[in-house]
């Protein structure tokens, strides 16, 4: 079988360099990228993966493993100002050249999932996020390019016939808006995250705890709640140390960075900006606890990362995170935006290290069974092979 996945690519540096490009953006779309490398490795099957990117002209394809990656160059902004005809056209010539037997479109901010339901090949559409809610939770204004997105998330949504979701608050959301086929199967870790541990790592005696944030620097991902939280902890934890992996060049990151400064704890956060997913799985295991404040989150990847890793992760009661982490068993849960109740779980994991290897060790277990790129591929491949 011959598969044609639409979806950004990630840009490693191995990529930039067959590429001849640099770029700082190294972590987009990581669950459809293990989902792609996944289905590559069933006997039988190729893999293609589309992705459209400003940083080149004309068109490439690079093997990344057994994943044939096909970039195709569009020019800054030519997506919104030719309402995603001209890349849909692109996208659709190199599908032609591919000729798949299915086609799975990722995303519709994105545009991709809008190219795969457009095409002539049998599809579908993955809806990892919706866009009426991005805009809500992002302060986003009504005339914005996302509105020229949302437009084709309707059309996307109307003219599909199965939909991939990967938690159930979005199948909630889109049930009423679609009368495609709706399957739930959960996004998945990158290979790299269950062959790792903090055994592999050197961890200083007598070194300062630590907990980590790792995700976009934006408004609903909650880090200003985590740093009213911050303040509380270190009363019962004075020596802890906040660590932030994140893009903080936003308008929004420049509010959190100017609130760091101006604040009596300075000293005891580390910005650290986007780093490379090795050296990301190395602040994570080198650390005591992996704090998710979201306060929405339709899947929450970096709690599943945490999983797959062995550590405690402490997540807000929220859309995908509530589903994927059991409170008190692979995880702890707190309320969405309750800077109270978000210091006092962390507390009360930091204080006791014996609970926090529990949960480890659960949360390394249910990964392996339930969000493993091998395991996640079989079960794209049994919905493949029904249509």
């Amino acid at each position: 079988m011959k598969i044609a996945v639409i979806c950004p690519y990630i840009l490693t540096r191995s990529i930039q360099k067959a590429l001849g490009i640099q770029a700082a953006d190294y972590t987009r779309a990581t669950g459809t990228i293990s989902l792609s490398q996944g289905l590559s490795n069933i006997p039988g099957v190729e893999v293609h993966q589309v992705s459209t990117t400003h940083l080149i002209k004309g068109r490439a394809i690079i093997e990344d493993g057994n994943v044939f990656v096909h970039f195709i160059g569009i020019p800054p902004k030519t997506t919104s100002l030719s309402f995603l005809q001209y890349p849909k056209h692109l996208v659709h010539d190199e599908l032609d050249r591919i000729r798949p037997d299915i086609v799975h479109g990722h995303h519709c901010e994105t545009g991709s999932a809008y190219y795969a339901v457009s095409s002539k090949y049998k599809n579908i559409v993955g809806i990892h996020n919706y866009i009426p809610l991005i805009r809500k939770m992002s302060g986003q204004p009504t005339l914005s390019t996302m509105a020229i997105f949302r437009y084709y998330e309707k059309q996307t949504l109307s003219r599909a016939a199965h939909i991939t979701v990967d938690s159930h608050y979005i199948e909630e959301m889109i049930r009423p808006l679609t009368s495609a086929k709706i399957h739930r199967i959960a996004n998945c870790v990158q290979y790299k995250f269950f062959s790792k541990s903090k055994e592999n790592y050197e961890i200083k005696e007598g070194g300062r705890p630590s907990i980590v944030f790792v995700g976009q620097i934006r408004k609903e991902k909650g880090l200003q709640v985590l740093l009213d939280a911050f303040a509380l902890i270190k009363e019962s934890v004075p020596d802890l140390l906040l660590k932030i992996i994140g893009n903080m060049d936003s308008a929004y990151g420049h509010e959190i960075s100017e609130r760091i400064w101006e604040s009596s704890f300075v000293e005891d956060i580390e910005i650290l900006g986007w780093l490379e997913w090795d050296q990301i799985i190395k602040e994570m295991l080198t650390t005591e606890l992996v704090v998710i404040p979201s306060l929405f989150e339709p899947f929450g990847c970096t709690a599943i990362e945490a999983m797959a890793l062995g550590l405690p992760v402490l997540g807000s009661r929220t859309g995908g995170i509530k589903e994927n982490i059991i409170d008190g068993v692979t995880g702890a849960l707190f309320n969405p935006g309750d800077t109270g109740d978000l210091a006092e779980k962390s507390i009360s994991l930091l204080s006791d290290k014996g609970l926090r290897e529990r949960i480890g060790v659960n949360a390394k277990k249910v990964a392996r069974r339930e969000f493993h790129p091998d395991i996640i591929a079989e079960k794209h491949m049994r919905l493949y092979q029904t249509l």
